[in-house]
């Protein structure tokens, strides 16, 4: 009986093997970017818990860049604590990086305060300039266009939960502690942010 003798397979050398860094082997690896679009409405409260309409797998550490934000009924920014909004999304690890001489302690007992109790908000969330020079209109923020926010490692996600306030303002005895509040009416208004976001696979 004969029996055909099969050659081994040959690898060339330039082939690339290596599967995508953080890779899990559940998923299948798609290198495309991805496109996250958020439609927030809210009523009176800084917080959001959104479910997404199907899971977002995510297969390999991607890049996060903010590409655009629109807001309809929230404040203009004539006063200072409304030239901008800071999110925060508890799904991603968020890179920004602040610093300030603006130094709050956590309590009021007149204590040194050490760097782990500085109370500093702007830390770790994202800083969308606020473009709206009307009260009440809609605004589409294209200073924010396309900008790296931070990253997302592999996971399955089935829910987007944040925070979005304004970036402070000073009050209290010497104007020693600063408050965040709302950046938007809530009284005969609809206040809403859709904002995009792409998701870029990393080399």
């Amino acid at each position: 009986m004969n029996y055909e003798k099969y050659s081994e397979v040959i690898i060339p050398p330039e082939a690339d093997l290596k599967l995508p860094i953080n890779n899990n082997s559940r998923y299948f690896y798609n290198n495309k970017i991805k496109e996250l679009v958020l439609d927030i409405k809210f009523t009176d409260t800084k917080t959001f818990d959104l479910k997404l309409a199907e899971p977002l797998i995510i297969d390999s550490e991607h890049d996060i860049f903010l590409d655009v934000a629109i807001t309809n009924d929230f404040k203009n920014n004539t006063d200072i604590e409304n030239k901008a909004f800071l999110l925060e999304i508890d799904q991603f690890n968020i890179q920004t990086k602040s610093a300030t001489n603006i130094i709050i302690p956590e309590d009021s007992s007149g204590e040194a305060v050490i760097p782990e109790k500085i109370n500093n908000k702007i830390n770790r969330k994202i800083l969308i300039p606020n473009e709206g020079e009307g009260s009440n209109v809609v605004a589409v923020h294209k200073g924010t266009k396309f900008n790296y926010i931070g990253t997302i490692t592999p996971c399955k996600l089935m829910n987007i939960t944040g925070i979005i306030t304004d970036i402070g303002i000073l009050s209290g005895g010497n104007l020693n502690t600063i408050e965040y509040n709302v950046p938007f009416d809530v009284v005969g208004t609809n206040p809403r942010i859709i904002i995009e976001f792409k998701l870029v696979p990393r080399e």
